[in-house]
């Protein structure tokens, strides 16, 4: 049995987390930073559950996109977009260990719900001179699949690293307009909001 765990089924961590954006989403969006807290319930040496939530951002390219609307519209103003993706997540992870050592390699599998609030650019006026950036918020179904490494510090404490791939059915696609000859458009495609993440924490024994 793993002494570090044996007394307790109950664990909490608290990680950061770096994410590098794929596909579509990546050609328009830079890497995302946040953290996460987790609790966990040890099912047995092999197997554990975890309710996992947290923050996670990515900053838009806003001096590319900004440079390519002033070269559309010459005559714009104020062309000073501030475009991110946010999403809080609520996921239950589940986790299957390959070891009953102290050093514990793992396959991960995510399921949940992701709370996203992003922004949007929009013109205001018909002539397309001014234009301002709206919210909008959304709940979206996420999955994760990753592998990762716990290793023990002391019996109640364990570092943990997971790399892990995550999808999120939201399109790429996010345009605005206000009126139908102008429309403002960051990306054309239906791909789902894709990214690799790697996440470094600390695992503590309740």
């Amino acid at each position: 049995m793993n002494a570090s765990f044996a007394q307790s089924k109950f664990g909490i961590e608290a990680n950061g987390v770096a994410a590098f954006p794929q596909s579509d989403f990546g050609d328009f969006y830079k890497i995302g930073t946040g953290g996460r807290v987790s609790l966990f319930y040890n099912s047995s040496d092999r197997l554990s559950f975890a309710l996992t939530s947290g923050y996670l951002n990515f900053n838009f390219d806003n001096e590319k996109y900004n440079s390519n609307v002033k070269s559309v519209y010459p005559n714009s103003q104020n062309v000073d977009f501030n475009i991110s993706f946010k999403t809080i997540p609520l996921m239950l992870e589940t986790r299957f260990y390959l070891s009953d050592n102290e050093i514990k390699p793992f396959f991960s599998v995510d399921l949940g719900i992701h709370f996203l609030n992003f922004s949007l650019p929009s013109i205001v006026d018909t002539n397309a001179t001014q234009f301002t950036t709206i919210s909008k918020s959304e709940i979206k179904v996420g999955v994760g699949i990753g592998a990762g490494i716990l290793i023990p510090i002391n019996n109640n404490i364990k570092l943990d690293f997971t790399a892990k791939y995550n999808s999120i059915n939201e399109q790429t696609q996010q345009s605005s307009t206000y009126y139908s000859q102008y429309t403002v458009t960051i990306n054309s495609s239906d791909t789902p909001v894709t990214f690799y993440s790697i996440t470094a924490g600390v695992l503590i024994k309740l």
